[in-house]
């Protein structure tokens, strides 16, 4: 049976022209690429002869290989996090700008780029989830994804505004398996705390964190500060030392 073939020129392939998978691989000993689901050969005669006689490997190749390994590692990623399909979108299309943009140098790491995307993505979406647990998903180093991370929102000039304290506060609850009567106080406290300007120069998540972990202790559940600490990316230190000062301010 004769193999489907369709040509398609100067340009990176996301997806099968046929079928609309995503499954794309590159037969180097062919020079094709092809769809592993429908078998249509997309792009053929990879291989160009300059008239020196030199071959070289046409671009595309190399270009079609970053974005699949890019892609591949942003579903991966995506999916442990149990993210919905929106975010996986969101950081495939600032994926692509980067490439556009010819941003990925030689050498340069890329599931440490594709990784670093997922978490802009979470950060335009407002849906918190920290660099921290990126980090331990994907196991690569947090200030290797911290650095990346500020470098392409400086380079592609991406807007990212702060999550609100509630998302947080949610997020962590249900990471830290703390009950609903807790979770309602912490919205308790978090009403007194901006009534008298308490958060003055701390992050969202800090706030949440602390806040969840003066709720639990209301309660006279046992609290450890470092487990707290860790699932926020703060101090076990700074949490007792500003839990000590929160509840002196809010009378508690």
């Amino acid at each position: 049976m004769k193999k489907k073939t369709k040509n398609i020129t100067n340009q990176i392939i996301q997806a099968c022209p046929e079928c609309g998978s995503t499954h794309i691989i590159t037969d180097y000993a062919r020079a094709e690429i092809l769809c592993d689901d429908c078998g249509l050969i997309i792009q053929d005669k990879l291989i160009s002869y300059e008239p020196t006689g030199h071959i070289e490997i046409s671009k595309i190749l190399i270009h079609n290989k970053t974005f699949a390994i890019g892609v591949n590692q942003i579903n991966k990623i995506a999916s442990q996090l149990g993210l919905p399909q929106y975010i996986k979108e969101t950081a495939i299309q600032t994926y692509k700008k980067i490439m556009t943009k010819q941003l990925i140098k030689q050498g340069t790491n890329i599931e440490n780029i594709a990784t670093t995307t997922v978490y802009i993505a979470t950060r335009i979406h407002a849906i918190p989830r920290t660099l921290t647990e990126i980090a331990l998903i994907s196991q690569i180093n947090r200030t290797i994804l911290g650095r990346t991370y500020k470098r392409i929102q400086k380079q592609l000039g991406i807007k990212i505004h702060l999550i609100p304290v509630e998302k947080y506060i949610r997020t962590f609850a249900l990471q830290l398996n703390l009950n609903a009567n807790i979770e309602n106080k912490a919205f308790q406290i978090l009403k007194q705390i901006n009534e008298q300007n308490l958060t003055s120069g701390m992050s969202p998540n800090a706030v949440a964190i602390l806040i969840l972990y003066i709720a639990t202790k209301q309660y006279n559940k046992r609290a450890n500060a470092r487990k707290f600490a860790k699932i926020a990316n703060v101090t076990d230190r700074g949490i007792r030392q500003k839990y000590k000062k929160m509840i002196r301010n809010l009378k508690i």
